[in-house]
């Protein structure tokens, strides 16, 4: 009888490591594969960016004056104050 449970937990034991080692060689495989699944959306993502880039931002030239922009970032009072809200046209 000490044999019987003694060769049912040996049994247990291999059937664990069994399991351990599948679940070792299913991980190692699907590594390659979520790798390869972040790399798609990776460049999907970046295409798709520049695109939007490329639609919506590049395209609206915005000149800079650069007395303007130089009194301005030095504080100057002299310079009305620019608003870009269409209420406060004083």
């Amino acid at each position: 009888m000490l044999d019987l449970q003694r060769n049912g937990h040996d049994a247990g034991i291999k059937d664990t490591r069994i399991m351990s080692d599948w679940m070792a060689r299913a991980s190692r495989l699907k590594r390659p594969r979520l790798a390869r699944h972040l790399l798609i959306v990776l460049v999907l993502k970046i295409i798709l960016l520049t695109l939007l880039w490329h639609a919506f931002i590049k395209p609206n030239k915005v000149t800079v004056d650069v007395d303007a922009m130089g009194s301005r970032i030095a504080g100057s009072a002299s310079q009305p104050r620019i608003s870009n809200s269409p209420g406060e046209n004083k």
